[in-house]
């Protein structure tokens, strides 16, 4: 309710008033995302998580991500490119691959500066379906590839960090991946993106 009057209310607004209203929302949006984040946290832990799984097409599931995104996305001007057509279905739960998605897309608009770039793409790969998510934000060092996916780490130091957030999201994506019988990997170099990459089954 905040975030969505706050929204409003800055598309009205004029002058300096505009740019606080501005910050009000991008507070909401950040204290939306940890809501989401601890309440999947919680299915986790607590086996409620449950799963059904079935053929699911990519491309509608990453067009309502994009579309439940769209106000991060304006904000910072950033470019999204598309390249999943002719992809097909995965084996997965509808619900947890769209937290997965989501939780992987928004994390590469987080890291990628104004006007930037994010290319969401798909093959097939061996009875797999690999969904790469490749951005041009700031990388993340070699040394801390292999923590990123721990739950509340975080590749900057907290006392200084810009971009919000707990240190849950690659977490919990990569657990519910693991629930509905995927994986999730990560290549990065600093200074120069990240390529976040997501395998499914294919469905038959």
């Amino acid at each position: 309710v905040v975030l969505a009057y706050a929204t409003l209310l800055e598309e009205e607004a004029i002058g300096p008033m505009r740019e606080h209203l501005g910050q009000v929302v991008q507070a909401a949006m950040q204290l939306k995302s940890i809501i989401d984040e601890m309440v999947s946290l919680r299915h986790i832990d607590t086996g409620e998580a449950q799963v059904h799984i079935a053929p699911v097409e990519t491309a509608p599931v990453v067009g309502e991500v994009l579309d439940d995104l769209r106000l991060l996305i304006a904000r910072k001007n950033q470019k999204i490119e598309l390249d999943l057509e002719d992809l097909p279905p995965v084996l997965a739960d509808r619900q947890v691959y769209h937290l997965i998605l989501s939780n992987l897309i928004s994390n590469a608009i987080k890291f990628t500066p104004d006007e930037g770039r994010i290319r969401i793409a798909g093959q097939v790969d061996g009875g797999q379906i690999v969904i790469a998510i490749s951005d041009t934000g700031v990388g993340i060092p070699e040394d801390e590839l292999g923590r990123i996916f721990e739950r509340f780490y975080q590749v900057e130091d907290s006392l200084r960090r810009q971009h919000g957030g707990i240190g849950l999201g690659l977490a919990i994506a990569r657990e519910m991946a693991e629930l509905i019988g995927g994986r999730i990997w990560a290549v990065s170099k600093v200074d120069c993106g990240s390529t976040f990459y997501l395998s499914l089954p294919q469905a038959s």
